[in-house]
């Protein structure tokens, strides 16, 4: 999520428009995400806080609505309801992260809320159609409904990062599909997909995603819950800003 505004400064700076840009940033996002997804995992599998039973369940439901939202949706959307949908889920979750009152400690045996199996299938249909179309890996959606099942924060931000390879597996070949008749796209680019933005942020993404997993285990929830919101709350206003007023 907080790569899509460096991608859409990136891209702008390089001569593409608004309506262009955003929508390259938003793919190129989750072709980047499919690199830190893996490594972020495996950072995070080695600490033993993935809940692999919640991963599973809604597994079904984050590929169906990544695919429905990268091949269906995302090429006939304007670029400017897509920014406003960035911008106004990114608010969402930021406010309520700052609001959900979450343990270090707590265990979801002692109390978490989780749904069953049937019952997270709209869950992570609605996460990864949502997540697909903004270029997300889910958390700015799964971080909350996973503090709000009363699940550790440690085991939140680790399950969501499980829950985000699947949702940038499945939205990246889908944004390589999904640009057939697309105008103002470069030669480097490949579908919607910018190749050398992808190199370029997707080098320094892969090597700071094991930093990002480390310092999740050192600080506490509190501030790791404000430090993420803020950053939230920054990528919506400069999305806006430059989808609207070109700065």
């Amino acid at each position: 999520m907080i790569v899509v505004p460096g991608l859409f400064w990136l891209l702008q700076s390089g001569g593409y428009s608004p309506a262009s840009g955003i929508k390259v940033a938003i793919a190129t996002s989750s072709a980047v995400m499919v690199c830190t997804a893996l490594s972020s995992v495996a950072a995070h599998f080695r600490h033993n806080t993935i809940r692999w039973d919640v991963v599973q369940g809604v597994v079904p439901g984050l590929l169906a609505g990544a695919g429905i939202a990268s091949v269906g949706v995302f090429s006939t959307i304007p670029a400017d309801w897509l920014a406003i949908l960035y911008a106004t889920f990114v608010v969402f979750s930021a406010t309520q992260l700052l609001h959900e009152k979450v343990s270090d400690h707590a265990d979801h045996a002692e109390g978490g809320t989780l749904p069953s199996l049937r019952g997270m299938l709209p869950v992570g249909t609605v996460i990864g159609f949502v997540s697909a179309l903004v270029g997300a890996g889910g958390g700015f959606l799964s971080v909350p409904w996973l503090v709000r099942c009363n699940l550790p924060m440690r085991n939140v931000i680790a399950t969501s990062a499980a829950m985000g390879l699947p949702i940038a597996v499945v939205s990246t070949a889908g944004y390589l599909l999904s640009s057939t008749g697309a105008s103002g796209l470069s030669s480097g680019t490949v579908g919607y997909i910018s190749l050398p933005a992808l190199a370029a942020v997707g080098l320094g993404s892969l090597i700071a995603a094991p930093a990002g997993a480390y310092t999740a285990y050192r600080i506490s929830s509190l501030w790791l819950r404000r430090a993420f919101a803020v950053l939230l709350y920054c990528a919506a206003v400069h999305v806006l800003l430059r989808t609207f007023a070109g700065t």
